[in-house]
């Protein structure tokens, strides 16, 4: 497994949104084969997917991360949100959960 505890802050929220989108980084390591033509998901259980491949990758990142990191990144760099947009949804997200 890799050692992610060499990476940057930015580099793991880089990783864990190359996994989300389920494409592979090439900082973890090589490619496994085959991986481009896997499904994402699959009902069969018995049968190979990207994020069967990519979930230990997930736990090990978000183990040094938090979920607000992790967010904040989505929402600023692949939603194409401000600061000031993602700390109100931020926000307005843990008032309403926490009723």
């Amino acid at each position: 497994m890799v050692d992610f505890g060499k990476f940057t802050k930015k580099e793991l929220l880089e990783i864990y949104n190359n996994l989300n989108s389920f494409e592979w980084d090439n900082r973890i390591g090589m490619k496994p084969h085959g991986f481009d033509v896997l499904p994402n998901y699959s009902k069969n259980k018995w049968q190979t997917t990207k994020s069967i491949i990519i979930k230990p990758y997930f736990e090990a990142i978000t183990s040094l991360l938090s979920k607000k990191q992790v967010l904040k990144y989505h929402h600023l760099h692949n939603l194409h949100r401000n600061i000031f947009q993602f700390y109100f949804w931020w926000f307005t997200r843990r008032k309403l959960t926490n009723i």
